[in-house]
């Protein structure tokens, strides 16, 4: 399909984002120490056989040098993008575990032209459909990449985010929502980051958790005090029987 072409000819070659190194030249450290499926055989010695098992070994991806802090795979566009403790984001395909390009790199490791954070990345979502890739750090930069991976827009919000989700579609837009630990939901524009709508539902109580309700024309956000609550976002509310 021309989908699964372009998604080939995206991914032929392993780039960094814009601005950046090639991989090969990269100051990206490899960690020679390979995991291999003999060697977590080794592990498990006194467990069940290889046959016997639900989880068997495939491949171990190769790039960040501090702790994953956190990962998000996408089948529909065939990437695996994760983030770590130093600031790196990494994509990496699906099929086969290479590495494709580096999004962000940490401060101490950048050239003229690279793109950091400076701080532990906290979020990865995608797109449904656009397949823009976005990036949280723990300082609450937002940065937004296309597919291609090249930088779209960033924002810094001023609370610590607690809590995210991106959402199928409101008014034909792809939409972020944002919870902190100011007890306030957000919905920003994935595409360019900027506010639709907002609401403290608890004052000083942290939002927790974020997803969409079945019918998708509600929030539903439980906080650090147990609460469940349920948001309507105003661009929704004439759909409502």
């Amino acid at each position: 399909s021309a989908m699964s072409d372009e998604i080939l000819d995206i991914f032929g070659r392993p780039e960094l984002g814009k601005g950046s190194k090639v991989a090969k030249e990269t100051n990206l450290k490899v960690d020679a120490g390979s995991l291999d499926a003999k060697t977590f055989s080794n592990f498990h010695g006194n467990m069940l056989p290889d046959e016997d098992r639900m989880l068997q070994f495939v491949r171990r991806l190769h790039g960040h040098v501090a702790e994953v802090t956190c990962i998000k795979a996408s089948s529909a566009f065939g990437i695996v993008v994760s983030g770590s403790s130093d600031g790196r984001v990494l994509v990496h395909r699906l099929d086969d575990g290479q590495l494709v390009r580096c999004l962000l790199q940490p401060k101490y490791e950048l050239g003229p032209n690279d793109l950091s954070v400076n701080m532990s990345i906290s979020h990865i979502e995608f797109g449904p459909i656009s397949g823009h890739i976005l990036v949280v750090a723990s300082n609450g930069k937002f940065s937004v990449f296309s597919i291609n991976g090249d930088l779209i827009t960033q924002r810094l919000f001023s609370e610590t985010v607690t809590a995210i989700e991106v959402l199928s579609r409101f008014s034909g837009d792809e939409i972020v929502a944002v919870g902190d630990i100011t007890g306030k939901i957000t919905l920003v524009y994935l595409h360019d980051l900027t506010e639709l709508d907002s609401i403290v539902v608890n004052t000083g109580v942290p939002i927790r958790c974020i997803t969409l309700a079945p019918d998708q024309v509600a929030l539903l956000a439980g906080d650090e005090k147990g609460r469940l609550i349920e948001v309507q976002p105003k661009c929704t509310k004439k759909t409502v029987k």
